[in-house]
């Protein structure tokens, strides 16, 4: 199962929701708790809508493992169940959760595997361009697909549990990346705990006690023990990126006189060797 990109309900005093346009998509402030924690309805319902069409051969051949009922409709199978989130927004997220727990909690039906892939996720730590009813700019770990995801990627209250096996996956990018303290100290953290480091001991990664930082990303640390990070290099210069380029020369690609000097400004100019700008420049001189 691919394509999934998107939890606990949030509170607010108010009696009546109040539904907010001031982004890219609709939110609103879903039920009680501690913390308001925003539905994004409009956005649930094209992300279901990619769900149904992409898998549509897989989900129609699984039956259902719960009893799900919603206004006026009877699921038969996941994919029936998907289409009813897609059509109503205003079901789309209970329909998520739904879905979700049919492809994931325990159960006798058959279940394959789910692929949960994150992209540009640090842009997922910092303030969202959304405002409550007063004006307050939101977290965007207040909006429930952001949170949701977050939580399987930190397996945050067991969130990241695949009863029937998977993979989650997330991606950030040094480039078009927002400066994000917290979340920096966050995978220092992380990779200090794959060394076998623990809070408290000597040379873990802390926050500086005169600045500030996200307690709300930090706090994603905790349950995170199984969370591998891998940090991603260019290509090096003298072999990988000459035997490259020598590659995209002998299959015609690249028309330049693969030589020192030659690999030296592509490596450069490909970022210190980024194997998709590599690739680029032969292209490029292609055309």
């Amino acid at each position: 199962m691919a394509h999934f990109a998107y939890g606990p309900m949030g509170s607010s005093s108010e009696k009546e929701p109040h539904q907010h346009q001031t982004a890219q998509t609709s939110s609103i402030p879903a039920e009680p708790s501690q913390e308001i924690i925003y539905d994004q309805p409009t956005l649930t319902a094209e992300l279901l809508q990619r769900i149904s069409k992409s898998n549509e051969r897989v989900l129609k051949t699984l039956s259902l493992a719960h009893n799900h009922h919603f206004e006026g409709h009877t699921p038969t199978n996941l994919h029936s169940l998907a289409v009813i989130g897609a059509e109503d927004s205003k079901l789309s997220w209970r329909v998520w959760q739904a879905l979700w727990k049919e492809l994931t909690s325990p159960s006798n039906q058959d279940r394959p595997p789910v692929m949960v892939a994150l992209d540009g996720m640090n842009h997922w730590m910092t303030m969202s361009k959304y405002r409550s009813a007063e004006y307050i700019p939101i977290h965007a770990l207040q909006l429930a697909p952001i949170r949701h995801f977050i939580e399987i990627l930190f397996n945050k209250n067991g969130a990241g549990e695949l009863a029937h096996g998977g993979i989650v996956l997330g991606a950030m990018t040094a480039s078009n990346s927002p400066s994000v303290p917290a979340f920096e100290l966050l995978m220092k953290q992380l990779e200090a705990q794959e060394r076998g480091l623990k809070m408290g001991d000597e040379g873990f990664p802390v926050p500086h006690p005169y600045k500030t930082v996200d307690q709300k990303i930090l706090d994603l640390l905790e349950g995170s023990g199984e969370l591998n990070v891998q940090r991603l290099q260019g290509l090096e210069k003298d072999v990988e990126a000459r035997g490259l380029l020598e590659y995209f020369a002998r299959s015609g690609v690249f028309r330049e006189k693969v030589d020192e000097t030659t690999v030296a400004e592509k490596w450069s100019l490909a970022g210190g060797g980024v194997i998709g700008e590599l690739a680029r420049f032969g292209q490029r001189l292609r055309l």
